[in-house]
């Protein structure tokens, strides 16, 4: 199971190829995404969520244990804390958008669930 964190360009390719590859795959923006969660659905989206709020309640519906693979596509730091927050241990977080600025990392919650990262 796969967590895309930003429906733009990058996440939409993103979840053409995992899609390709077998995955389920869960689609997360905000209230201004509508119209690309919309899309992302048309593309084979198993879920989407506009509130992040509700992202970690939709994740845990479908997978208790979290997801297997989250890509941060928004370049937010919501957005990755949200990521590393939906992976199981163990999962891996794939880092796709830029921050363009410095930003704060949960780096403990990297530890503790053993995740692997990758750019």
């Amino acid at each position: 199971t796969v967590l895309i964190s930003g429906p733009g360009i990058m996440g939409q390719l993103i979840l053409q190829l995992t899609k390709a590859m077998g995955a389920r795959v869960i689609m997360s923006g905000t209230s201004i995404d509508q119209d690309r969660l919309k899309l992302a659905l048309e593309m084979g989206a198993d879920a989407v969520v506009s509130e992040p709020a509700k992202l970690l309640e939709a994740v845990h519906a479908l997978v208790p244990d979290g997801v297997d693979v989250a890509f941060e596509c928004a370049g937010a730091a919501a957005s990755l804390d949200a990521c590393i927050k939906a992976l199981r241990k163990g999962g891996n977080l794939s880092q796709v958008g830029l921050f363009g600025k410095p930003i704060t990392v949960d780096f403990e919650a990297i530890l503790y669930k053993e995740l692997v990262h990758t750019a």
